[in-house]
């Protein structure tokens, strides 16, 4: 295994904080046996088959659909202009329905009011629900500017109702609405709504004075220029005439979906029904719908019968690039989700698994009380390679081995949802959640993020961590947060890979500790003064660190056209320095590595011990056994070639004695080299005082040698004799 140096800050002291993980190895000789022992056994009983290798799929499967969107991008824009205010889309029944969600919303009792709405007025009461809920502060300052509430103070019971008529009131510029159906007003009446109108018309011009000196003051051209950068996304989550979703291959093919798509969007136009959806171009079978009549889209057979998924395109692009990073690492088995973020957007992760083959099943954690109604849903939208566990993915025991083919976890903890661009569908794919919107809008000015759900993102990822067959974590958030985001993906990396370094340095300890004599070990003194801490450098093995690798590119090829931070969401990729992959190169080595094909692997720490003794060895006839034990694999037939590879030598080598004393008797003579400069320099000497001529200098090499003792000729060289006569005459 290769290993790599890692520097242990704090020895001894993560073992006992992270002893509840259970944490192993990857490079733990128990665990490996025990999982190679397991795979071949759940092969001999037929339970699975061995691992393969990766099979990549053909872009032909899945990209054929994606196109780039900027050909006809254009023509799906919403024409509405963020500088300017909203046109207004809801009713008076939206009123009064907006008015109860809100209500209910502190009880959380929302899910029981969507009962019986369909798509297009539920969008159009969250969307209205979620604006006063991003302006209530200003509605709230302004009513106290002109002491709405100490004037009626009857009112203060049920503040959304004044903040619903008073943002109802701003968007119709303080106008008059056209008079109501009879029906409708006794439903006013009932919720007091007509009592609040007339209160609030009676006060508009005041009203409407009080907003106009809170624009001045925070020199804001509208109202929306009032609010934090990531309140004001309009564009986002306005009622506009496009609708995204994806095609519930699990029910309809694609085809036929088309088909059915085209008529179900067919207006009286001339128009081509084609122009009417694009195909997206990064996350496949993802359709974005375009039709000035939203009910067209939002109510039609498609939507009712589950065969079109209404999601937003942020929460597809977690399960895109996890399925880009299975592709790329080539892992092959079983994936977890932790945590469900919203039901369609694991649905759509399923969906993109089944087509996989290289991946045998999703498993859901975290559902809680909610996991009979994901199992009806999934059911219902006939995803049937999911398995729902209710239990917490982080307080999972090490003994449970629901986990124990999983090799990739898709990590989605709960979130601040500081960051989603909208919200509004995102609270209705969650049957009509309000915490996401809260989330957004309450305390937008406090940093401070709940401990709560930094602990449970924290214990999330350590535990998916801790497992050594999981080979990659991908963490997905909804925040803008650095302590949610980049802060808790290093220190949870950096923690896991100092507990493996602790974990390696307790180890060779233990070893050396056994290896020394206790009469030997040297005394401590109390009373001497302590020690300062040096740096400790523990080589662990690659498989057992993890480390922040880059995400891959899901763009067509390789464009680098996706923002994630635009989106809405945060990922980042945890993975193995060095992957193992359950594959047939797997078995073979370890049934090398146990001695099934002759001999067995040596591990880096054996080979060094076995040199440096080597090393000191000494080469004595009667210390050298005359048969070296030999270890021949009786499984294996062997051949000449095997039987000289397969030859043991315990702490020894074979090296021929004779040899080696015929070498340790050579004279230690100086160099010819040497011999001859220092002849040359005596001779220049002697003959310094001639002017006209050097005598030649004859440079003698020695011949003949003699048995006792051997010389070595370390300079050979053709030149025996120097010419300086020759020399002299070149100079003058």
């Amino acid at each position: 295994m290769e290993k790599e140096e890692v520097s242990l800050t704090d020895p001894g002291g993560l073992t006992a904080h992270l002893a509840h993980l259970g944490i192993v190895l990857p490079s733990n000789s128990t665990w490996r046996n025990d999982n190679y022992f397991r795979l071949v056994e759940l092969h001999r009983r037929g339970g699975i088959n061995l691992p393969t290798k990766y099979k990549h799929i053909t872009s032909s499967g899945e990209q054929d659909e994606a196109q780039p969107t900027c050909v006809k991008q254009p023509k799906l824009e919403s024409e509405i202009n963020s500088d300017t205010a909203l046109p207004i889309t809801w009713t008076r029944e939206d009123l009064i329905f907006t008015s109860q969600l809100l209500t209910l919303s502190e009880k959380n009792l929302v899910a029981h009011a969507l009962i019986g709405k369909n798509q297009e007025q539920l969008r159009r009461v969250y969307t209205l629900a979620f604006d006063i809920l991003r302006f209530k502060p200003i509605l709230q300052e302004a009513l106290e500017d002109i002491e709405f509430f100490k004037t009626y103070p009857q009112f203060g019971l049920y503040p959304w109702k004044v903040w619903v008529i008073v943002f109802d009131l701003y968007r119709r510029d303080f106008l008059l609405r056209d008079t109501m159906e009879s029906s409708l007003e006794v439903l006013f009446n009932k919720e007091n709504l007509s009592e609040i109108e007339f209160a609030l018309w009676i006060n508009k011009v005041q009203l409407a004075a009080a907003i106009s000196r809170l624009r001045i003051k925070n020199r804001a051209h509208i109202l929306e220029d009032m609010l934090p950068p990531h309140l004001q996304i309009t564009h986002k989550i306005s009622n506009g005439p496009v609708i995204g979703g994806w095609i519930n291959t699990f029910k309809i093919e694609k085809s036929a979906f088309f088909k059915c798509l085209e008529t179900e969007l067919k207006d009286d136009s001339d128009q081509d029904p084609n122009d009417n959806f694009i195909k997206d171009h990064i996350v496949p079978r993802y359709i974005h719908c375009y039709n000035k009549n939203r009910e067209n889209i939002l109510n039609p057979d498609l939507v009712t019968k589950k065969h079109f998924i209404i999601q937003d395109k942020s929460l597809c692009l977690g399960a895109v690039m996890f399925l880009k990073v299975m592709e790329k690492l080539e892992l092959c088995g079983s994936v977890a989700q932790t945590h469900i973020i919203t039901p369609p957007s694991t649905a759509f992760f399923a969906s993109m698994i089944a087509n996989n083959p290289n991946i045998d099943q999703l498993l859901i954690f975290s559902t809680g009380q909610k996991k009979t109604e994901y199992e009806k849903y999934f059911h219902d939208i006939g995803a049937f390679n999911v398995s729902i566990f209710s239990e917490e993915f982080a307080s999972i025991s090490p003994e449970n081995r629901v986990l124990h083919n999983v090799i990739a976890v898709m990590a989605c903890p709960p979130s601040s949802n500081t960051s989603i661009t909208n919200p509004v569908d995102v609270a209705i794919s969650r049957g009509g959640d309000f915490t996401v919107m809260y989330a957004l809008t309450e305390h937008y000015k406090n940093e401070k993020i709940n401990e709560n759900i930094l602990n449970v993102q924290r214990n999330t990822l350590l535990k998916a961590m801790s497992m050594p067959q999981i080979q990659a974590v991908l963490y997905e958030t909804q925040s803008r947060s650095l302590t949610e985001n980049n802060e808790m993906v290093s220190d949870a990396v950096n923690e896991i890979n100092q507990w493996a370094a602790d974990k390696h340095y307790e180890e060779n300890q233990g070893q050396h500790i056994e290896n020394v004599n206790p009469q030997e070990a040297p005394e401590t003194d109390e009373s001497s003064e302590p020690q300062i801490s040096e740096e400790i450098i523990v080589q662990v093995p690659l498989c057992d660190l993890y480390e922040v690798s880059c995400l891959p590119d899901i763009c067509p090829d390789e464009g680098e056209c996706l923002q994630l931070g635009s989106e809405g969401i945060y990922l980042a990729l945890l993975k193995r320095k060095e992957v193992t992959r359950l594959d047939p190169t797997y078995m073979i080595n370890m049934a090398e590595a146990r001695g099934l094909f002759g001999r067995q692997g040596d591990s880096t720490n054996v080979k060094l011990t076995k040199k440096k003794a080597a090393r000191a060895f000494s080469f004595s006839l009667k210390e050298t056994k005359l048969r070296p034990k030999v270890e021949i694999d009786k499984l294996a037939a062997p051949t000449f070639e095997s039987k000289h590879k397969d030859i043991k030598v315990d702490q020894k080598l074979l090296i021929c004695e004779r040899h080696y004393n015929h070498f340790n008797t050579e004279p230690s003579s100086p160099p010819l080299a040497r011999v001859w400069w220092k002849t040359l320099l005596l001779h220049i000497k002697k003959y310094l005082h001639c002017k006209n001529k050097f005598p030649k200098l004859q440079l003698n090499r020695p011949i003949k040698v003699t048995k006792q003792v051997p010389v070595k000729l370390t300079f050979p060289t053709r030149i025996t004799t120097i010419d300086f006569c020759t020399a002299m005459e070149y100079i003058e």
